[in-house]
């Protein structure tokens, strides 16, 4: 489709003029619409250099405030990613689906509930190669689609292989259906709620998980090795975990 580049210049000319107070305004949503000039090569250098300083601020407000959990010292304290405690929580949780979600974000490193919501179970191998989805086979995971776009195979612990060969027979998706984004958060919360007595979002569970994986220590290796299959690089995974006094 055609479009005039000086009629979009001039009909958005006004951000210019008002980036201060669009940004103030629109603050996350900011990137979102420098992404979009951006993606317009010609003619748009004004309007990216307005408001490029606001795409720069909310980057390190991110940054500096990542680390944050909104939840209290009790609920954190109530969170185990040990197996034992795993196993005792998911035994409060009904639905073999909800169970099997609250499982592979507390039993292996904890990655993007997205990666979840793409993952199918792929009953011949040759289905793994197709990367619009995620899959399970065989005791594995097969990452194709995440937020990275870093490929990764996931060797699936004897607990979540035990919690999929028991889901019903004509299951696609792992999750039993494929989510919106937004359902699925919500879905999350009720479960951990269940599970743990507190409500927790899957982004607090990853910010909790990278705190364990640090602190449980271990060689360079093994801390490389897990931030990767959160889906992180270490330096990310150290910025995600929670400040703590000790």
């Amino acid at each position: 489709r055609q479009y005039s580049i000086m009629k979009i210049k001039n009909d958005f000319k006004f951000i210019i003029q008002n980036s201060k107070d669009i940004a103030e305004k629109h603050f996350s949503s900011v990137n979102i619409l420098y992404s979009v000039f951006s993606r317009l090569e010609y003619g748009m250098k004004d309007i990216k250099n307005a408001l490029y300083p606001y795409v720069m601020a909310k980057n390190k407000y991110y940054q500096d405030n990542r680390h944050k959990i909104i939840c209290n010292q009790d609920a954190i304290n109530n969170i185990s990613f040990e197996t034992d405690d795993v196993l005792k929580d998911i035994e409060k949780i009904t639905n073999p689906y909800d169970k099997l979600l609250y499982a592979l974000l507390f039993l292996l490193p904890t990655r993007r509930i997205h990666d979840y919501r793409y993952t199918k179970i792929a009953y011949k191998k040759s289905q793994i190669d197709i990367n619009e989805f995620n899959w399970y086979f065989q005791g594995k995971i097969y990452i194709n689609n995440t937020k990275n776009k870093k490929s990764i195979v996931l060797d699936l612990p004897k607990p979540i292989i035990d919690l999929i060969n028991n889901l019903p027979d004509d299951t696609e998706y792992i999750l039993g259906k494929f989510y919106s984004e937004s359902t699925l958060s919500n879905k999350f919360v009720n479960i951990t709620k269940i599970a743990t007595g507190f409500s927790f979002t899957a982004t607090d569970i990853r910010k909790l998980y990278s705190t364990y994986n640090l602190k449980k220590g271990g060689d360079y290796c093994d801390l490389v090795s897990n931030a990767e299959k959160q889906g992180h690089s270490l330096m990310e995974n150290l910025k995600y975990a929670i400040k703590t006094d000790n």
